[in-house]
């Protein structure tokens, strides 16, 4: 839209005040012809698509039903704590989304190397393979998908036991520390799920 920032965009899409590249703008550029108009919404026609799609949404519904009920279940569960001490406990929460945040990345690429080695393994075993061992990563038959999502099913059963966990806790009643640790537990898979699926759609559905 701007170029290197010395085109003068639109007046909506103007800052209030222009701090970075205010002394390069060059009145006298033309501005781009707009891109053609693209239906976002195509995508949705892709089956693998709309199964990440979904995926992430009963993740994320079940994750936002076990924080909108916080406040609710833990005054009635544990009648002691007062509004502050029930709105510390969304700080496991916090914790939980820090936590996925910080680690997913190193996860992803640990599953990404693991598969990326058994491979060129197999590879160098194989006299027949065209492809060298230290060049799989970069093959367009490399199953990039499977090392994205090779822990889904993993991630997907630790995440349901714990939501289970959480809702037998507040049954029980149980020390109030154990569905705050479920609580942080619960966001952390989540996190992982979400940055392995956006993952997956930016760089192998749609690159």
């Amino acid at each position: 839209m701007v170029g290197n920032g010395s085109i003068i965009p639109l007046k909506i899409y103007r800052p209030l005040v222009s701090v970075v590249g205010a002394g390069q703008q060059n009145r006298t550029a033309e501005m781009p012809p707009p891109p053609p108009f693209s239906n976002p919404l195509r995508i949705l026609t892709c089956l693998d698509v709309m199964n990440l799609l979904i995926f992430n949404g009963i993740v994320y519904a079940i994750f936002y039903a076990v924080t909108t009920t916080i406040s609710t279940l833990f005054q009635l569960t544990y009648p002691f704590l007062n509004e502050t001490d029930i709105g510390l406990c969304f700080l496991a929460i916090g914790g939980g989304t820090v936590i996925g945040s910080l680690i997913t990345g190193k996860l992803l690429d640990s599953d990404y190397r693991k598969l990326e080695e058994r491979i060129a393994r197999n590879v160098s075993l194989d006299p027949e393979n065209s492809v060298p061992a230290g060049q799989v990563a970069r093959d367009e038959t490399f199953p990039i998908e499977q090392a994205r999502m090779q822990m889904a099913p993993f991630h997907l059963i630790v995440y349901t036991a714990c939501c289970a966990g959480y809702s037998w806790c507040l049954e029980k009643e149980v020390n109030i520390a154990a569905p705050l640790m479920l609580q942080m537990i619960c966001k952390f898979f989540p996190t992982i799920s979400r940055h392995a699926n956006a993952e997956q759609l930016h760089k192998c559905l749609f690159p």
